[in-house]
């Protein structure tokens, strides 16, 4: 059966028919059909096609009204970020094991600080999630512009730099910032404004560190402790309470949680408490609000240097245009990212209402 037969004028792709590429997916699906003993007839292929033409018509109607108020875009395509498909097996099990970890540590905090009343006032305050991001001078090499229609070729000039560095970042569940930390290439800060901005206009505790790979490893994550620890010590409300244990959450990744990391952690009264593997989009606060909102500003801030510099990207310009960015990071931001993923103490619902968010 050709598909001219089937619907005349769809090779021809009139608004709301279907196109040659559909004709032959409807070809191979009415063979699978026939081969399993359920084919159709002619007639009933015909009312088939019909329907699907009606309904690809209906749907761009939709878009074009911006009536799919449940879909990004209103329903228009938007670019997909790589995911592997363990990453979105979030299953009641896990999400009990992790939220039993949660309350464990609450109730830990709350029985060995005193008075328990008190704690309850500043309980977001002491509860916090710690990740980073990879920051990149030219992530890929795409680019969507508003094209011409008079040139064949449409190009863009952009900075052909592939530098990159990594940026840990600690914020509580009552809003405030903890310390940033940035893994670049390099042997020492060589840059006095970089230095200077540390000290000037980032929160206390915040640092360079250059590992080989400008990643976080083992040995960075050692070496990034001990100021990071005594960084968010210094943090308000936390400094008033120096004898009192605070809780931080991270994702599974294994350097997060180095054992000696952790033991540095507890010399300062700070828990580590660690996710299971590909369950941040549920767990990670930092990956909610706070992460889109570091790589949106982080994308503005590379426009506006790429054709100004002359050169390409190095890492310290990443560095300054990173420290900039995360400073734009509000409290109500990091506030909605642990209300979102029910890490704030404050409005933490029971599991049986939070597997029921989930669900819907």
């Amino acid at each position: 059966m050709h598909g001219e037969d089937i619907f005349p004028k769809c090779r021809g792709g009139g608004k709301g028919l279907l196109k040659e590429n559909d004709i032959e997916l409807l070809a191979s699906a009415l063979v699978c059909w026939d081969e399993a003993n359920i084919g159709m007839s002619r007639n009933e292929a015909i009312a088939l096609v019909m329907e699907l033409a009606r309904a690809k018509t209906h749907f761009d109607h939709l878009v074009h009204k911006k009536q799919l108020i449940d879909v990004k875009n209103f329903g228009r395509a938007v670019k997909a970020q790589a995911t592997a498909t363990n990453g979105t097996q979030i299953v009641i099990d896990q999400q009990l094991r992790w939220h039993t970890c949660i309350e464990e540590a609450l109730e830990f905090q709350k029985r060995v600080i005193l008075p328990a009343e008190e704690c309850e006032k500043v309980q977001d305050c002491f509860l916090g999630n710690l990740d980073e991001t990879c920051l990149m001078a030219n992530a890929d090499g795409s680019a969507c512009v508003t094209a011409s229609q008079a040139k064949k070729k449409t190009q863009k000039n952009t900075d052909d730099s592939r530098t990159s560095i990594a940026s840990p970042q600690i914020g509580m569940a009552s809003g405030d910032q903890g310390p940033f930390a940035f893994l670049a290439n390099g042997s020492r800060v060589d840059r006095p404004g970089i230095a200077k901005w540390l000290k000037e206009r980032c929160p206390a505790g915040s640092q360079v560190a250059m590992p080989p790979s400008a990643h976080m490893t083992d040995k960075a994550c050692l070496a990034l402790v001990p100021q990071f620890a005594q960084g968010i010590r210094s943090m308000q409300v936390i400094k008033d309470h120096p004898d009192w244990w605070m809780t931080v959450t991270c994702d599974g990744f294994s350097s997060h949680v180095v054992d000696k990391a952790s033991e540095l952690f507890a010399k300062h009264k700070i828990q580590i408490v660690k996710e299971e593997g590909n369950t941040s989009q549920v767990n990670q606060s930092h990956d909610q609000n706070v992460a889109k909102k570091d790589k949106c500003c982080m994308r503005a801030n590379l426009e506006l240097i790429r054709c100004k510099l002359g050169k390409k990207v190095d890492h310290w310009s990443l560095v300054a245009l990173a420290i900039d960015a995360q400073l734009k990071v509000s409290k109500a931001d990091w506030q909605g990212s642990h209300a979102h993923v029910n890490t704030q103490p404050s409005t933490r619902v029971g599991f049986k209402e939070w597997i029921k968010r989930l669900d819907d």
